[in-house]
C-alpha cells in the first residue's frame, strides 16, 4: 500500500456499525485498506466481498487479506453489476456496503493514461483489457466534435475553460492525432490562461476527470451500484460512500435523501463527514473527501 493513504478510513468502517458474523461488500476494493478492517470486525464467522474492475488491484489486495479470519471473496468486475456478482457466489443479503470513489496510486500508474504526468496511451478504461470497440479517451479526444468535447469537459469536469480546451484539442488533432496522456496535458495547459497554469491544481485535472468519467460511465455505474446494494441490505444494514467531487457527492446526497423521504431509510449523516485538518495536512488529496452514510429501515 506504499504511496497510498486511505481517506476517512476508520470513519467509514466504523460508520457501517457491523457486527461479528455479518456479510459486507467493499465495492471498491482497491488495495484492500478498508477490507482488512472490515474483516477484523466481522471476524471468522463473517464474509467480506471485495469488487474491483482492475485485476492488478485484486492481486495486491489478496496478499493483504491472506491472513484475515473472515471468509473473503474477491471479484474482478464493476460494482454496477453488484447484485449479479453477489448472486453468482450465493449471497442475497448483506449487512453493509462501502464505496470509496477515490483513486489510488496503482490505478494512476496502471499504464492506461489516467495520470496527466505519464507517457501512457490514452485509454482510461478501468479494466486493463477492454473489449474491441470499447470507448476510450483516445476516441473521444480524436473523434468527438468540438461541441461534444466542450460539453463533457464542462459538465463532468466542471471546467470553466471547457470551450477553450475543446477548441485547442480540435486544432491540434487536425495536424496530428493525440495519443499520449502527457501530450494531452500539455495541449490543455496551452489552452488556459497563465494564472490557471500556475495554480495549486494542474490545469489538466478536470479534463482528465471528465474523460475518465465518460469512458467508464461512472455516474450511471454509481447509481446502479448504490441501488443494488440498498436492495440487498438487511434491515438496519448501512451503506457508506466516500466521494471526492461535487457531481458524485450530489448524486449520493439526492439518492440517500429520496430513500429517506420515502421512509425506506434514515440518514446516519445528515451532513457529510469531512477529513480533519490533520488528515488533510498529512494527505492533501483528502481535502475534497466527503463521507455519507445511510441505514435501511
Amino acid at each position: 500500500m506504499q504511496g497510498h493513504t486511505t481517506v476517512l478510513l476508520h470513519e467509514a468502517v466504523e460508520g457501517l456499525s457491523l457486527s461479528p458474523g455479518n456479510t459486507v461488500v467493499d465495492a471498491t476494493l482497491g488495495l484492500g485498506g478498508h477490507s482488512v478492517l472490515l474483516a477484523d470486525i466481522v471476524g471468522a464467522g463473517g464474509v467480506v466481498v471485495g469488487i474491483d474492475a482492475d485485476q492488478n488491484a485484486i492481486d495486491e489486495a489478496r496478499s493483504r487479506l491472506a491472513t484475515v479470519e473472515a471468509r473473503v471473496h474477491l471479484i474482478n468486475g464493476n460494482f454496477r453489476d453488484l447484485a449479479t456478482h453477489l448472486s453468482a457466489i450465493g449471497f442475497s443479503e448483506i449487512h453493509g456496503a462501502l464505496f470509496d470513489l477515490g483513486w489510488n496510486s496503482t490505478q494512476l500508474n496502471a499504464g492506461r493514461g489516467f495520470s496527466f504526468k505519464s507517457d501512457d496511451p490514452l485509454v482510461m478504461t478501468l479494466d486493463a483489457h477492454p473489449e474491441e470497440g470499447r470507448l476510450t479517451a483516445h476516441t473521444i479526444v480524436n473523434q468527438w466534435s468540438e461541441r461534444d468535447l466542450a460539453d463533457i469537459i464542462r459538465t463532468l469536469g466542471e471546467e470553466k475553460f471547457a470551450g477553450r480546451i475543446a477548441r485547442v484539442i480540435v486544432e491540434h488533432r487536425k495536424k496530428t492525432r493525440i495519443t499520449r496522456a502527457n501530450e494531452l496535458a500539455e495541449i490543455i495547459s496551452s489552452a488556459v490562461p497563465h494564472f490557471y497554469r500556475v495554480g495549486s491544481i494542474h490545469p489538466a485535472t478536470k479534463t482528465f476527470q471528465a474523460l475518465r468519467m465518460m469512458v467508464n460511465d461512472e455516474l450511471t455505474s454509481l447509481t446502479a451500484g448504490l441501488e443494488q446494494a440498498f436492495s440487498l441490505l438487511a434491515t438496519h444494514g448501512r451503506i457508506a460512500v466516500i466521494t471526492f467531487h461535487s457531481l458524485e457527492d450530489g448524486l449520493v446526497k439526492r439518492l440517500f435523501r429520496d430513500l429517506a423521504k420515502e421512509g425506506r431509510a434514515i440518514l446516519v449523516t445528515k451532513k457529510p463527514h469531512i477529513p480533519t485538518r490533520e488528515e488533510i495536512s498529512n494527505n492533501p488529496r483528502a481535502r475534497s473527501a466527503k463521507l455519507r452514510i445511510i441505514e435501511k429501515v
